[in-house]
């Protein structure tokens, strides 16, 4: 294993990335009158404002040309090790990873895979043996006549489909492999019209099973927003509501993408993503306290947490942030360009401040950074903003990064 591989557990949590599965994308998960390319690489970029990594299986981005586009896009996210492609432990690079994957390979899918090979500095492994024998006994569960998946479809249970999904039940008791093409063929086998409902079903499976089946008990996983839906329906979701699992709709992030949105025509992402990509990373070294509590929130610690969804805790604390607010724009506009740029190096050297204001040490009011006195006291008070809005400050801070010249 290569140093800078790690398995889930020798790495720090990850939230793990499906936005934009090009196997299942679908048009009511996707971001109205914008391309798909631009809007997965406004959500990466979102993430990585308060996430401290992302994690995004291989597949997605070798089988994905919007997706590949996106994350090429973010190739300097990759350097920095904080976008971690996923592969198979028991293979050495995405080239052969693709490979194994045992489908035809085409000229852009395998330029993709070596693109991942280039650039990524930190790859996540994972068991596809143990994640195989997990999927494989959540989806032989769910074609049983009160299985999951036969509860979704209408008439799966005791109407037209009953019986064909019956006979799938058993062919997949004997040949089932745990993969996702494998339960799709069955259930056409013997249900055609159901094809589309097996692949959706058995997608939004693959991207829970890891943490309903004790596979992985470190990361956090996305689910897109229509599969959180469908498992819902089909019974699955109402016993996992704690679990690390979160809809595509974290509100923190859901506000950062709408800023992000908003800065396109000028900046259009196909001829700016290194501006976009330098802008996050400053901002998330001067703003820390944006990850460190979006970690906090997404592992609560408190017992009393444990009826409430990860989403509605989200939710929850961004409506304190911004309850909170100060009405002082002029302190935010100050706050946002020292800890941006030079000045606040200078302001941390000149006063013994930290530029990104976790203490002040001294003051020595004036000196080279041509702020006067009163300036700096509407600082110090605003000292405590980044502890109490840390995530409103992150937004505020990338939005002013990409405005300047």
């Amino acid at each position: 294993m290569d140093a800078r591989d790690h398995r889930i557990s020798e790495q720090d949590p990850v939230l793990v990335f499906n936005y934009g599965d090009p196997s299942y994308h679908r048009a009511p998960d996707r971001t109205p009158d914008l391309v798909v390319t631009d809007d997965i690489f406004l959500r990466l970029i979102a993430y990585l404002l308060f996430a401290d990594s992302i994690c995004i299986p291989a597949r997605h981005i070798v089988r994905g040309p919007a997706m590949g586009s996106a994350v090429s896009w973010a190739a300097p996210l990759l350097a920095e090790g904080i976008i971690q492609p996923a592969r198979r432990n028991d293979v050495g690079t995405f080239e052969d990873n693709l490979c194994r994957d045992g489908r035809a390979i085409t000229a852009a899918e395998l330029a993709r895979a070596r693109m991942l090979d280039r650039f990524t500095t930190r790859s996540y492994l994972f068991d596809s043996t143990g994640m195989a024998a997990a999927n494989r006994s959540v989806l032989l569960g769910d074609l049983s006549l009160d299985g999951a998946f036969r509860r979704s479809v209408c008439g799966g249970r005791f109407g037209r489909y009953a019986e064909p999904l019956s006979d799938a039940a058993g062919e997949y008791g004997d040949a089932g492999d745990g993969s996702v093409d494998n339960f799709i063929d069955i259930v056409a086998r013997h249900a055609q019209p159901l094809r589309a409902s097996a692949s959706r079903w058995a997608l939004a499976r693959y991207y829970t099973t890891p943490v309903l089946c004790g596979v992985d008990t470190v990361n956090t996983r996305e689910i897109p927003a229509s599969a959180a839906a469908l498992l819902i329906r089909g019974g699955v979701m109402a016993s996992v509501l704690a679990s690390p699992l979160v809809a595509d709709r974290l509100s923190p992030v859901e506000t950062a993408c709408h800023r992000l949105r908003s800065s396109l025509p000028a900046l259009p992402v196909t001829e700016h993503a290194s501006r976009y990509c330098a802008a996050l990373l400053e901002v998330r070294q001067a703003i820390p306290q944006a990850r460190q509590l979006f970690s906090e929130v997404l592992r609560p610690a408190e017992i009393r947490d444990a009826e409430v969804t990860v989403a509605q805790r989200f939710e929850r604390e961004l409506n304190r942030q911004m309850r909170s607010r100060s009405s002082n724009g002029r302190a935010f506009t100050l706050v946002s360009s020292l800890i941006g740029g030079v000045g606040g190096a200078a302001l941390g050297v000149v006063t013994g401040i930290d530029p990104v204001l976790n203490a002040g040490t001294g003051l020595a009011f004036g000196i080279a950074t041509n702020i006067a006195s009163n300036e700096i006291q509407n600082l110090l008070r605003e000292r405590s903003t980044l502890r109490k809005r840390p995530w409103l400050i992150a937004v505020d801070h990338m939005e002013r990064s990409l405005q300047r010249p």
